[in-house]
């Protein structure tokens, strides 16, 4: 969750399990951008069968956020019929 605290782009609440891991630097980009930015990880490089990712965002009004990953997201072969899930709410 993203809400303005004294006046700035705050994450106020964030979670994450095995998968997924998220980490809010605190210096990213020019400080007048007023942006908080988020990454996002996966443990291993990627999605691997059976991993099942789903990502709720809330930004606030007057908020400004930035969502991103280190590198592309890597997606590996499925073993027997273990699919893999990503959802970005």
């Amino acid at each position: 969750r993203v809400e303005k605290v004294r006046g700035r782009s705050a994450v106020t609440r964030c979670f994450a399990k095995y998968p997924l891991k998220i980490i809010v630097p605190s210096k990213v980009g020019p400080a007048s951008s007023g942006a908080v930015w988020l990454y996002v990880l996966t443990y291993g490089g990627g999605i691997v069968s059976g991993d099942k990712i789903s990502c709720a965002v809330t930004v606030g009004d007057g908020c400004t956020a930035a969502m991103t990953t280190q590198a592309s997201t890597k997606v590996y072969k499925a073993v027997g019929s273990k699919c893999s899930e990503q959802v970005l709410e």
